[in-house]
């Protein structure tokens, strides 16, 4: 999660699943909902998000991955799985983050999530 994005605009449209826009925007999505980062669930405009947190610190690594899924229910519903890994080695550090849809169709939650991502868009150009 990049902290840094809290309050950041969205400058770019968000293409497809996985890419760096649809980060930007979901690490958006996430703080606004969750400023403190603290939730394990919460819901937006019908869909219920849920994270959880999973760590090991070992001898010569340790590891963070977290797990976050969105369900939309009913008729043209979808879940999503958007998963961020962190390692660490002592100095080094790698992170690696990846989006799954495990059930529905791509185009209905591309759907959503760009509706999500026009009401940031306008709220953006409020604000300017």
């Amino acid at each position: 999660m990049n902290l840094a994005l809290q309050g950041a605009t969205l400058e770019e449209d968000m293409k497809r699943l996985g890419d760096n826009s649809f980060f930007h925007f979901f690490d958006r999505m996430v703080l606004s909902h969750d400023p403190t980062l603290e939730l394990d669930r919460w819901s937006v405009d019908g869909v219920t998000w849920t994270r959880e947190r999973h760590s090991f610190t070992g001898q010569t690594h340790s590891f963070i991955m977290e797990v976050f899924t969105g369900i939309y229910p009913g008729h043209g519903g979808w879940s999503l799985m958007v998963v961020q890994e962190h390692w660490w080695n002592g100095t080094q550090k790698r992170s690696h983050r990846w989006v799954l849809l495990t059930s529905g169709h791509r185009a209905d939650a591309m759907a959503w999530l760009k509706k999500q991502e026009k009401s940031f868009k306008q709220i953006d150009h409020k604000s300017n």
